[in-house]
């Protein structure tokens, strides 16, 4: 998908979530599209976490306070150095 079909795509969507929305250009950029990205990377990192939990390299803390929170297993870190290194494969 070409960028600027990446972001055509993203302003409908914004627009389908806020119909009444109107704005200028430099606002669509500014804040539409920040928004759009925004929810965009909120599921990446969601994804990424539950394969990384999953793996084992981040550990997931229940709270009643915070809802889950995420932190190293530093029992994985040689591994972690390796695979961010480029040494070892994540797949």
């Amino acid at each position: 998908m070409s960028n600027r079909t990446q972001v055509s795509h993203e302003i409908l969507r914004y627009l389908l979530r806020h119909p009444d929305a109107q704005d200028t250009l430099k606002g669509i950029s500014e804040w539409w599209l920040l928004e759009e990205r925004l929810i965009q990377k909120y599921t990446e990192v969601e994804e990424a976490l539950v394969k990384l939990v999953s793996r084992g390299f981040v550990l997931a803390k229940r709270t009643p306070e915070s809802g889950t929170l995420y932190c190293l297993n530093k029992g994985k870190a040689n591994v972690i150095k390796k695979i961010i290194e480029g040494s070892n494969n994540f797949d």
